[in-house]
């Protein structure tokens, strides 16, 4: 007999967490895992159509990873990798107050963001991007690092607007 599909938020949440609950009892302990298993994940990351980036818990949060797909705005890898002040340039000028005080505001109180925001691009294109970060924390609780992941939004809002 077949399965009835959920029709309730609730049954489709609890069949969500179930289908969860069996991911995550596949996955290989962690003793297991190789070194390997480092460069396929990094390998996937790369190619998804998302930027991703982490950077040091304490200012000047140095960063620690930037994924080549935020080259995407003209910038070089090595120039997102290197110069402190390249948020201060590529956050539009509008939101960028805002966004650098309310992401202070947030790491200062150990809370997550959640933005969308506009940034422009070395040529002076203006892209739309949501940005969610949190700090990652180990075992214990210390701060390993502040990780964030963001996707285009151009189309969308262009849409939006129009």
């Amino acid at each position: 007999m077949a399965n009835k599909p959920p029709t309730t938020s609730k049954e489709k949440m609890t069949r969500k967490s179930q289908a969860d609950e069996r991911s995550i009892h596949r996955l290989p302990p962690d003793h297991v895992r190789t070194a390997a298993d480092e460069g396929t994940f990094q390998r996937f990351i790369e190619n998804l159509p998302a930027m991703f980036y982490a950077v040091e818990p304490a200012a000047p949060h140095t960063p620690i990873y930037i994924s080549p797909t935020f080259e995407m705005f003209g910038y070089p890898l090595d120039e997102w990798m290197t110069d402190s002040d390249i948020w201060d340039r590529v956050i539009h000028p509008d939101d960028r107050e805002s966004v650098l005080g309310n992401t202070r505001e947030a790491m200062s109180k150990g809370e997550s963001v959640d933005f969308e925001y506009r940034v422009v691009s070395k040529n002076g294109d203006v892209f739309w991007v949501r940005d969610r970060s949190c700090f990652i924390k180990d075992k214990d609780g210390k701060l390993l690092c502040w990780q964030g992941v963001m996707i285009d939004v151009t189309d969308r809002k262009a849409a939006d607007e129009a």
